[in-house]
């Protein structure tokens, strides 16, 4: 889920240390020492820290996303009048700055910002900007290279240095710190072309003679349940928490998660979330769970006592889950993996208050459409990020795709978008 438009980025510490690198040097006498670019690094930090406050601190673990109208005027212009007070002492990071600009429009955004931090908060740290380039900077106007995939399989580092010293250049020019972009890719394992292993088992087993020691201390750390902790009362309590944080995601879900628990403690359990109402049946009885997760035991109650999340679930793999039917829903997700009424409150401000009637012309054939220009699930800008291909439009920030003759969504839970057809005396502008 895109959380509220404001959430905790994952750079804390690291937006404050990274920020140093841009603070200008003050032409005024006795000037501070993390203003001071001849002082050493590490005193800059130092001293930083000495002066800001706990909200300022907490300031630069923000961050701003589909929610920068709330700093900007009804032409997408920086506008500090329109800034909510906490963002008047500063925040870590804004992502995606070219939403609705082209390459100039990005960098005077960009600029305009930092002036204003420099000129008007208290410390004048500056913001560190980011934008997604999985193939090249994704920006209106800016280079697409081939995939990444592409690009590993041509075994050339040095063209691969090339392409994102490019994508570097433009995404500086247009005043941006930071991107998204590949780091590891597992495609280029020379053993996935000449392995030693007969099978997967083989690598498999030996990986775990190599890392035996950290799978026993991970193990060591959340050991099986040794049937004193009353794991069913402990997802009965546990979702019945849930099911008070937000009826507008309840709603949103309105199916059977099966738990599926191998292990000491164990058991298939039934977990109804909303529409309206959650419970849990330990039987296990509904003929139709809409997703089923299976999960030993030792990994769940963690999870259900509150010592780990499920997005910490979620990303260990340690688990398999299937849907039927096979239609995402973001919702059930964001409610496990936020599980903070103040987070879920704010997803359900941005989607109530969000302004649906802004469209954009795309062009499908020979037919022409006027849809909602922006996504309803997490605000892509449809007239940058969008392909459609046999009536259907798809989202290309998250894979949402959109039936052209209804406005409804195909393939996950999301609000349908509005379609109409376009008037023929107006300009069409595809999608791309």
């Amino acid at each position: 889920m895109c959380p509220e438009r404001i959430r905790l980025a994952s750079i804390r510490c690291t937006a404050t240390i990274a920020a140093l690198a841009l603070l200008p040097s003050a032409g005024v006498a006795q000037r501070p020492a993390y203003r001071d670019a001849s002082v050493p690094i590490e005193r800059r930090i130092t001293d930083l820290l000495s002066r800001m406050t706990l909200e300022e601190k907490v300031a630069q673990m923000m961050c701003l996303w589909d929610q920068k109208k709330l700093i900007t005027d009804s032409s997408g212009h920086f506008n500090p009048a329109r800034a909510p007070q906490w963002f008047r002492v500063g925040i870590g990071r804004i992502e995606r700055p070219q939403d609705g600009h082209d390459a100039r429009g990005e960098a005077e955004f960009v600029n305009a910002i930092q002036r204003w931090v420099r000129d008007s908060t208290r410390l004048g740290i500056p913001i560190l900007f980011n934008e997604e380039a999985l193939h090249g900077l994704e920006a209106a106007g800016a280079t697409s290279f081939p995939q990444a995939i592409a690009l590993a399989s041509t075994w050339n580092t040095d063209l691969v240095q090339r392409v994102f010293t490019a994508t570097a250049a433009e995404a500086r020019a247009r005043g941006v710190h930071q991107v998204l972009a590949p780091v590891v890719d597992i495609a280029r394992e020379p053993r996935w072309g000449t392995s030693p292993y007969e099978e997967l088992d083989g690598y498999l087993a030996d990986y775990a003679d190599r890392r035996a020691g950290e799978i026993a201390a991970d193990r060591a750390a959340y050991p099986e349940p040794d049937g004193s902790i009353g794991l069913a009362d402990l997802a009965e309590e546990h979702f019945a928490r849930l099911g008070e944080l937000s009826p507008y995601f309840l709603e949103r879900i309105g199916f059977v998660v099966r738990l599926e628990v191998d292990g000491p403690e164990g058991g298939r359990w039934d977990v109804r979330l909303g529409p309206d109402r959650v419970s849990v049946d330990r039987t296990g009885r509904s003929a139709s769970p809409a997703y089923r997760i299976r999960v030993a035991s030792r990994w769940l109650w963690p999870v259900l006592a509150g010592r780990t999340g499920w997005e910490d679930l979620f990303l260990s793999l340690r688990f398999s889950a299937a849907r039927d039917p096979d239609v995402y829903n973001d919702y059930l997700v964001g409610l496990l993996k936020h599980a903070d009424a103040a987070a879920l409150a704010a997803v359900e401000e941005y989607e109530v208050l969000r302004d649906p009637d802004e469209t954009v012309q795309v062009a499908a054939g020979d037919r022409r459409y006027e849809v909602s220009r922006y996504c309803p699930h997490a605000g892509e800008d449809l007239r940058e990020g969008a392909v459609i291909t046999g009536g259907v439009l798809r989202c290309l920030a998250h894979n949402f795709e959109f039936d052209l003759s209804s406005g409804a969504c195909l393939n996950a839970r999301c609000d349908p978008i509005s379609v109409r057809p376009a008037e023929p005396a107006r300009e069409i502008e595809p999608a791309r």
